[in-house]
C-alpha cells in the first residue's frame, strides 16, 4: 500500500548537546557568554538512520537575547572549538543503517568463501 504523506527518505537532526560558551555576537559586538544548542544531521532511509551529515548550532546571547539559528558549528563561532568537539559527537544510532549495510557486505564475502 502506497502512501504519499509519508516520507520514506530525507534528513532529519538529532538533538547532541547544549552548553555555554563564550562567542563574538555581532549584535551587542562583544564577546560574550551564550547559550548553544549543538543538533547533528543525519540522512534517514524507511526511518533507518544511515549516516550523519553535518552540525548546526542554535545561538543565544546572554547579554543582548540575540537569537541564531543554523549557524555551523566550527571554529569560526567558538574559539576553543578544538578542545571542545569531541564532547559533540553525532549520537550512536545515526551510524545505525551503516552499521547494516557494512555487516551485510561483510557477511556476503565470508559466505562466498566459505562456500
Amino acid at each position: 500500500m502506497f502512501l504519499p504523506f509519508l516520507k520514506y527518505y530525507g534528513i532529519k537532526q538529532a538533538n547532541i548537546g547544549i552548553d555555554e560558551f563564550l562567542v563574538n555576537c555581532p549584535c551587542c559586538e562583544s564577546q560574550s557568554w551564550a547559550d548553544v544548542l549543538i543538533t547533528g544531521s543525519y540522512y534517514h532511509f524507511m526511518f533507518i538512520p544511515f549516516w550523519p551529515m553535518y552540525k548546526e548550532a542554535n545561538v543565544i546571547c546572554k547579554k543582548c537575547g540575540y537569537k541564531r539559528y543554523g549557524m555551523k558549528f566550527g571554529d569560526r563561532l567558538i574559539s576553543n572549538y578544538q578542545e571542545i568537539k569531541s564532547q559533540f559527537r553525532h549520537p550512536w544510532y545515526t551510524y545505525t543503517g551503516l552499521s547494516i549495510g557494512i555487516l551485510l557486505i561483510l557477511s556476503i564475502i565470508l559466505f562466498a568463501l566459505a562456500g
